[in-house]
C-alpha cells in the first residue's frame, strides 16, 4: 500500500470474554469477512491484527463506508498520523494535527498505551493537552467538542479523532447456518439481519403467493441484506411458487384458518429446505399479537409444523421499534 495510513478497527467487545481458542476462530473468520468486504467495495487493502485490533490499510476512503457493515467490530477509526512511540514525538505530531481542529473549541485528550514504554497514558493526555491547551477554548473531559485520541503500541503511536460505529455483533458465520422465512416486508428483513449479528449465517426461502412483480420486489429486499451485509458468505435464495397450494388451501380450509395453516405450510416447506442445505434453525419475523396468526396460541399451533427449531428475533418488539431497524439497514424505502 502506499504512503497510507491505517484504518483501526475495534473488535466487538464479546469477542473478548471468549476463551483464547474460541477467539483465534472468531479472528480468523473476522478478517475473511473483513477482506471480503474491501473486495467487494473494490478496495484493495492490507488486513494484519493483533489480539485486540485489527489495522487495514486500504487503497480507497470507501473502506470507511463498508467496513461499519461487518458484523463482530466495535468502532473504526481513520488513523491521521503514524509516529514513534516517544513522548516528545507524539506531543508535537499531535499539536500540529490538531491545533486548529480545537481552535475555538473544547476539547479532550484520551490515551491508551500497551507494551513498554518510558511514559505512561496519562503522560500523553497531560502533555499533549497542554501542548494543545492555549489553541483551544479550554478542556471538557465530560463533554468536549473535540476528542483527540492517541493509541501506542509497541512499536508505533497512532493519532486520531474520529470513531465510527461498527456494526457489533459476532463475526457472521460463527454461528453456523439457518434458513430464513422472507416476505418483503418490514419484519422478515429485520429478524433476518438480527441472527446475521449474532453470527448466523443465511439462506432465504420466499413462498410466493403474489406473481412474479412480487417476487421482483422481494428480490431486492433479499439484495441489500446480502450484499451490504452479509460479508463472508453467499446467501441463496430458494423461490417456491405457492399459487397451486394457495388455491386447495382456500378450497378445503374454512376462511378463519388460512392464516394458520398457510403459515404452517411455510414452515413444512422450510424445514425441507433446511434440512437439504444443513440449517440448524428457520427464523421469521413474527412478533406476538402482531397480527392474527401471531397471537400465542396460534403461534402454538404453528410450530410443530417444522421440524427444525423456529427462532424469532422479533418477538418482543413493537412495529415501530421494527421500522426503525430497517431504516439503520436500509431496507424500509423497499418494504414500504
Amino acid at each position: 500500500m502506499a504512503n497510507e495510513n491505517p484504518i483501526l478497527v475495534r473488535l466487538a467487545a464479546e469477542l473478548a470474554i471468549k476463551s483464547r481458542r474460541t477467539r483465534h476462530q472468531f479472528m480468523l473468520r473476522l478478517k475473511r469477512n473483513v477482506r471480503d468486504a474491501l473486495s467487494s467495495a473494490g478496495v484493495k487493502a492490507e488486513v494484519t491484527g493483533e489480539w485486540g485490533r485489527l489495522y487495514v490499510t486500504p487503497s480507497s476512503p470507501e473502506a470507511l463506508v463498508v467496513l461499519p457493515r461487518v458484523f463482530g467490530l466495535s468502532s473504526i477509526s481513520p488513523v491521521e498520523a503514524v509516529v514513534e512511540p516517544e513522548l516528545g514525538r507524539i506531543v508535537t505530531v499531535g499539536e500540529e494535527l490538531f491545533r486548529e481542529r480545537v481552535r475555538g473549541r473544547t476539547f479532550a485528550v484520551r490515551a491508551r498505551r500497551t507494551g513498554e514504554h518510558a511514559f505512561t497514558s496519562r503522560d500523553v493526555m497531560v502533555e499533549l493537552g497542554s501542548a494543545l491547551d492555549p489553541h483551544s477554548a479550554g478542556v471538557n473531559l465530560d463533554d468536549p467538542q473535540v476528542t483527540v485520541s492517541v493509541e501506542v503500541r509497541e512499536r508505533e503511536a497512532y493519532l486520531f479523532s474520529e470513531r465510527i460505529a461498527g456494526a457489533g455483533g459476532l463475526p457472521l458465520g460463527v454461528e453456523g447456518r439457518a434458513l430464513a422465512l422472507i416476505s418483503g416486508g418490514f419484519d422478515s428483513a429485520v429478524s433476518a439481519w438480527l441472527m446475521q449479528k449474532r453470527g448466523v449465517e443465511l439462506d432465504y426461502v420466499f413462498c410466493n403467493l403474489g406473481g412474479d412483480a412480487y417476487e421482483r420486489a422481494v428480490v431486492q429486499v433479499a439484495k441489500v441484506l446480502a450484499d451490504d451485509w452479509s460479508y463472508g458468505t453467499q446467501p441463496r435464495l430458494h423461490v417456491v411458487d405457492f399459487g397451486e397450494a394457495l388455491d386447495e388451501l382456500k378450497s378445503k380450509v374454512k376462511p378463519n384458518y388460512w392464516q394458520v395453516v398457510l403459515k404452517r405450510l411455510f414452515y413444512r416447506v422450510a424445514s425441507a429446505i433446511g434440512e437439504q442445505i444443513d440449517a440448524q434453525a428457520i427464523i421469521t419475523g413474527e412478533a406476538v399479537g402482531q397480527v392474527s396468526s401471531q397471537t400465542r396460541v396460534n403461534l402454538r399451533a404453528i410450530d410443530p409444523a417444522a421440524s427444525l427449531p423456529v427462532f424469532r428475533p422479533l418477538i418482543g418488539f413493537d412495529k415501530e421499534e421494527i421500522i426503525q431497524r430497517a431504516r439503520q439497514i436500509g431496507t424500509a424505502a423497499l418494504s414500504e
